[in-house]
């Protein structure tokens, strides 16, 4: 794909085609900005990053990346002062807001609340411990949504407290390998979560149900997606990690030649420790296990390197378009893995990506690579990849 210029009709079907995958009806200015930016067309990238700057709230915790990025671009520019300078408005933002939220003891329900029969519920599109997912309509505002009804019918004030810290995180963070999260039911016994709806479903969905023909090209891009989107959780003032990552958490939707990927399935970590009582349990449920870093299965303390050995078994599904562990009783999972064997990686597996693989799900945390490092190896491996067509931030 080549892009020389904004009247040309690639950067029209580009606009409109990311205009139909997102559930507002607006395009993402970060992701037109990345995308030119890959293509090589950093003008034009700093142009929309620069205009995305504009209209973002001077406290936004998003600029921060936006000020790397453009630090970035500036260097390729060649322009090294101003990547100095981009790269120090970084480095202010981080220490502002490590200072911010130090100071802070409550935090205020600054999301959209909306009632609960302002949601028609379609039919079911997934389904966890924690709750249900549904294609929904919000209603007043005629969006095609994904709504996920909590299996909960009370909050304690404990409780309550940090559902209410944690959809404010939720809510904060602009990021286009994020999936996108609107607003929050919190009538008692009608707990909800209103996102961005991806029609396609998750990874899972996709590899395993669907059995879609991916490409090397696309599984490429996909890979570095989902690094992206952990590493952006990682990178926040105050670090989040994931701790449930698997294919059934990250979304696809079609993008312009390609796939977009979004994650979901985080931040709410501490409001499910304060309800597991009131959580039941699901048969139809993939068991997480089989994405369980061992050091987890240890007990030990969960750290982003854990999230990092999640993520090497979701690119083995990647490569090997199986289900990791299909048929094996958890015991058994347990004992593998332990004992520090892994899945059989196939032969057809680009050797850098084969590689890539071994190295996220090594025993020892401290020999896995981190976000950063894997999203460099990644675009390595993509740049060796015959007609590769970057799709990454559609």
């Amino acid at each position: 794909m080549s892009l020389c210029g904004e009247d040309e009709h690639t950067l029209k079907d580009v606009l409109a085609d990311m205009k139909k995958q997102n559930g507002t009806g607006e395009t993402s200015l970060w992701a037109l900005g990345k995308l030119l930016w890959m293509m090589g067309k950093l003008d034009l990238a700093e142009h929309y990053y620069s205009r995305l700057l504009q209209e973002i709230p001077s406290n936004d915790p998003s600029r921060r990346s936006l000020y790397a990025d453009l630090s970035q671009i500036a260097s390729q520019q060649g322009d090294y002062d101003k990547s100095v300078w981009w790269r120090q408005k970084s480095l202010e933002m981080k220490e502002q807001a490590t200072t911010s939220n130090s100071l802070k003891s409550d935090i205020s329900h600054d999301c959209i609340q909306i009632a609960d029969n302002d949601l028609k519920l379609h039919e079911e599109i997934g389904s966890g411990a924690f709750g249900t997912v549904y294609r929904a309509t919000w209603i007043s505002r005629r969006y095609t949504v994904a709504v996920k009804k909590l299996h909960l019918t009370h909050l304690t004030d404990t409780a309550e407290k940090e559902f209410f810290k944690e959809l404010s995180l939720m809510h904060s963070i602009r990021c286009p390998y994020i999936i996108n999260f609107y607003a929050a039911c919190t009538e008692t016994g009608k707990y909800a979560l209103v996102m961005e709806y991806m029609s396609l479903g998750s990874l899972y969905k996709i590899l395993h149900e669907d059995n879609l023909d991916l490409s090397w090209s696309e599984r490429l891009s996909i890979a570095f997606q989902a690094a992206s989107g952990i590493n952006y959780l990682h990178q926040l003032p105050e670090p989040v990690l994931h701790r449930d990552i698997k294919s059934l958490n990250f979304l696809i939707e079609r993008a312009y030649e390609g796939y977009t990927v979004k994650v979901c399935g985080f931040g709410l970590a501490r409001t499910r420790n304060e309800t597991t009582c009131q959580t039941t349990s699901n048969p139809k449920l993939v068991c997480k296990l089989q994405w369980t870093a061992p050091e987890i299965l240890c007990m030990k303390k969960h750290t982003h390197k854990s999230d990092v050995y999640s993520l090497g078994i979701v690119y083995w599904e990647l490569a090997a378009d199986e289900i990791p562990y299909a048929g094996h009783q958890d015991a058994v999972i347990c004992q593998f893995v332990l004992h520090g064997d892994r899945l059989e990686i196939p032969k057809t597996t680009p050797s850098r990506f084969s590689s890539l693989i071994k190295k996220c799900w090594a025993h020892d945390p401290n020999d896995r690579p981190n976000c950063p490092q894997l999203i460099e190896i990644i675009e390595e491996c993509i740049t060796k990849q015959s007609n590769f067509v970057f799709v990454g931030l559609l």
